[in-house]
């Protein structure tokens, strides 16, 4: 089997989450107003739901805005993650594939998590078949990064 080609992504904000996060935002908002528009008065569950929607909404967005952003990057071998001056070395997690957009969570190689990334094809589509067919062939070949379960098993020796 051959390796996938080396391939490096540019990460940041998503604008697939951004829309899903409008979705959702403007789905929570009309089920609170037509809550309301039904009830003969606005009583303080009313206020409570419009309230709680507005200040997830507001997190929501917020944490949109404070996504991560870098380079995910892959070298034939191992998996990086760049952001800013720091550089890890990872393994991702396929969590959503939409063909067009990835969800992805990286870990480190002692099982911390990372960070989850969205990664968009149109960020750069040029590289994204290659980015594809590194994630689903790299992840496989770089088992090595976090530890075997039947060699740290208490009592077993390793050689």
């Amino acid at each position: 089997m051959h390796n996938a080609p080396a391939v490096s992504f540019p990460v940041g904000r998503s604008h697939l989450q951004g829309g899903l996060l409008c979705l959702v935002v403007v789905l929570g908002m009309l089920t609170v107003t037509v809550w309301s528009r039904q009830s003969e008065i606005m009583g303080w569950r009313h206020w409570l739901a419009a309230c709680s929607c507005v200040a997830i909404s507001a997190l929501a967005a917020w944490s949109w805005w404070r996504t991560a952003v870098g380079s995910f990057s892959w070298d034939g071998v191992t998996w990086h993650w760049s952001s800013g001056a720091r550089s890890l070395r990872v393994l991702p997690e396929t969590v959503l594939d939409l063909q067009s957009a990835l969800l992805l969570r990286l870990q480190v190689a002692d099982g911390k998590e990372v960070a989850w990334v969205w990664l968009d094809r149109v960020s750069a589509p040029a590289h994204w078949l290659a980015l594809r067919r590194a994630v689903y062939c790299g992840t496989r070949l770089e088992g090595d990064l976090l530890p075997d379960p039947e060699n740290t098993s208490p009592g077993k020796q390793v050689r």
